[in-house]
């Protein structure tokens, strides 16, 4: 008897214990189908994108001329703001807007279109700390025009995927991959120091080192000097269109700032190259000292504002002007 009351206030037990884990969402439920993380989600009509978390957030907006990035001033910060007595929308007034690199939104566009929930890892846990979930997680809400397409919480990241909520739903799911959520706004920002088509270009200038010289096109020729007094000699045509397709696009690995002392070696350059075009454009790229990681700070002779860290194959790509001289 003793012996069948036991077996019966342990079984009682445990199913109370599954009860209570239950009502929790303590279980992880491997037995689900997996499905698109967003059903319904057409990359091709967002238009905005707004990411945030506690105060910093991070905006991009779909316009005529592509996708634009600024900050986002998130209610928690807003909430801050107000305690300090200072007004949210002067604060909205001065986040300025950059032009956004299109690839890295279209590739973050694309990685939420193809993510997959493979298990629930809970479906009515109350306290979603424990997967970095609840109001203060990192969000992502997708928009197309102005209607609100999907809204997301990004929960931590654990091997291959993450945990997630979607917008009206308890559950917490796990995914089958991670998407880089920036927060950044430089890790947005279109990184292109230039992009000027090689058939327009019309005339390079090169000051490297001790070293300078140019070169300019009449018609289909191509002529250079030390100097534009001294007399000119004919160009090899391949070695200049393989100089011109070096130098039309510039793209800078990052961002980079101004060193806290000095000027980042802007008064002495490294490098400073001048591309005029048939067009009437002319582009002038400062290059100064080297920095971390090997490589240099760059920034546009008509902007002081943007610092970028450019490749030092940039550097070694220049040539020099007897490398360009035709060889009779």
């Amino acid at each position: 008897m003793k012996r069948s009351y036991a077996i019966l206030l342990i079984s009682f037990s445990v199913f109370l214990l599954v009860l209570v884990a239950d009502k929790f969402g303590l279980f992880e439920r491997g037995a689900f189908k997996p499905e698109p993380l967003l059903k319904t989600f057409a990359p091709q009509e967002i238009t905005k994108i707004e990411i945030s978390y506690l105060l910093d957030g991070v905006k991009l907006e779909k316009g005529d001329g592509g996708w634009n990035v600024s900050g986002l001033l998130t209610k928690m910060r807003e909430e801050l703001l107000r305690k300090e007595g200072k007004d949210p929308s002067t604060y909205s007034l001065e986040l300025k807007k950059y032009k956004a690199d299109a690839d890295s939104v279209d590739k973050f566009l694309r990685n939420f279109a193809e993510l997959r929930v493979v298990s629930i890892a809970s479906m009515k846990l109350k306290d979603d700390s424990i997967f970095e979930l609840g109001p203060t997680a990192k969000s992502v809400v997708f928009y197309s025009g102005e209607k609100r397409a999907a809204s997301l919480q990004i929960g931590k990241s654990e091997g291959t995927g993450f945990y997630v909520k979607r917008e009206g739903e308890d559950a917490v799911y796990f995914t089958d991959g991670i998407v880089d959520v920036n927060l950044a706004i430089d890790g947005w920002r279109d990184k292109v120091v230039w992009d000027i088509p090689a058939d327009t270009i019309s005339e390079v200038e090169v000051k490297k080192g001790d070293e300078s010289f140019y070169i300019r096109r009449d018609k289909d020729k191509w002529y250079g000097a030390v100097e534009k007094s001294e007399k000119e000699a004919g160009l090899d045509e391949r070695r200049v269109s393989d100089f011109l397709d070096k130098i039309s696009r510039i793209e800078a690995v990052r961002f980079g700032a101004l060193p806290p002392e000095g000027d980042g070696g802007f008064s002495k350059p490294t490098l400073t190259l001048t591309v005029r075009t048939t067009l009437g454009l002319e582009k002038s790229l400062v290059v100064g000292d080297k920095v971390e990681g090997g490589y240099f700070n760059g920034k546009l002779a008509d902007n002081n504002s943007d610092i970028y860290l450019l490749n030092a194959s940039l550097i070694s790509s220049i040539p020099t002007l007897p490398s360009l001289l035709k060889k009779e």
